[in-house]
């Protein structure tokens, strides 16, 4: 969308810490084709524990206002729990300070954020609100579900990622994308944060095995696209003014993906509606969820960089988010935190013994 256009639709910033406003490894733009898995793996290397459950974001569209104590207010810390919707490597961890600077960053952005049900009273949002249902049911499922007066949402740019931190309880938006587009993401990441299938990873016969923990993670990646892409087709179907002035009205959900076998070649594009499957001009959610977990499982996502680019290794190979192999490794420090994180679970009534 045209910078006058977010200009129109911006909300009075709200200040961020200083130590909020760069960061290591951050990944911009077509957040949610860069997103999850690897980027939630770079933004959060230097995390000490793989942990957490929850999300946050910050004025959104338009909207005008100051936000109230009461609409940014404070973690409680019981929920800081360690159950986080991207587990990490134990080989990635950095140095304490590193940690700490990490942890008071995103702390920051929390601070900073709005609530759900503030977000969903801007104008940009009931605009969207009136034009998706699924945009709807998303912000209905976020505030009905355990953690969801927790959650908090910001937005800024540049961003680490946009991305929902469970073990932060907060979503972030980059700032820079368009009215639209942010929509889109938080459709996408709302799906995240409401659907982690606790039960399923936390049950009482204990940790599930490596290829049933890619099983839910892919499932769930699925998941979340197919809700962004049905919000994007709603929108676009009805195309409410504000939230598409000076938008192409054929936007689609664009996907960015590195050949495994020529990862010295440029990123090549997917468009994601077109993986839909429709009977009779309907869409086919299970056969649509199968098709986008087949496609997302072989094609990495290539890695933004704060250029507008793409990252390369030292070698001229594009980086990319492989999300069964992020997954396969990050079983390891799942079943390693179990009995910590479902005792938790359990003591936050989040899971039942």
């Amino acid at each position: 969308m045209a910078d006058e256009v977010e200009q129109n639709l911006d909300a009075p910033k709200i200040q961020q810490p200083t130590d909020a406003a760069k960061q290591d490894g951050v990944i911009t733009g077509q957040p949610n084709q860069e997103v999850h898995g690897k980027a939630f793996a770079t933004a959060h290397k230097d995390d000490k524990y793989p942990s957490g459950i929850m999300p946050a974001l910050h004025e959104s569209f338009g909207i005008e206002g100051d936000l109230t104590p009461a609409d940014t207010g404070k973690k409680p810390a019981d929920l800081r729990i360690a159950v986080r919707d991207d587990y990490l490597d134990r080989s990635e961890y950095k140095r304490e300070s590193e940690v700490e600077r990490h942890a008071r960053v995103m702390a920051g952005h929390y601070a900073a954020g709005e609530t759900v049900a503030h977000f969903a009273q801007r104008p940009g949002a009931t605009d969207a609100m009136s034009a998706s249902p699924i945009f709807t049911h998303a912000i209905k499922e976020l505030n009905n579900c355990a953690w969801g007066n927790a959650i908090r949402i910001w937005r800024g740019h540049p961003t680490e990622i946009t991305d929902y931190s469970a073990e932060y309880n907060l979503m972030e938006l980059d700032s820079k994308d368009g009215a639209r587009r942010q929509v889109e993401v938080f459709s996408h990441e709302a799906y995240h944060a409401t659907h982690q299938d606790l039960d399923k990873l936390f049950g009482k016969n204990g940790a599930v095995t490596p290829q049933e923990f890619i099983n839910i993670k892919m499932q769930q990646e699925a998941g979340a696209f197919l809700q962004e892409i049905k919000t994007n087709e709603e929108l676009h179907s009805s195309r409410p003014t504000p939230l598409h002035a000076g938008d192409d009205p054929n936007k689609h959900i664009e996907y960015m993906w590195v050949d495994r076998a020529n990862p010295k070649g440029e990123p090549q594009k997917q468009d994601m509606n077109s993986l839909l499957v429709r009977d009779n001009g309907k869409i086919n959610e299970e056969a649509s969820l199968e098709k986008l977990e087949t496609f997302l499982r072989a094609h990495p996502a290539a890695i933004k960089d704060r250029n507008g680019g793409y990252t390369k290794d030292s070698s001229g190979n594009y980086a990319m988010n492989d999300y069964v192999l992020h997954y396969g490794n990050a079983h390891g420090s799942y079943k390693e935190e179990f009995n910590n994180n479902r005792s938790r679970l359990i003591k936050l009534g989040y899971i039942q013994d």
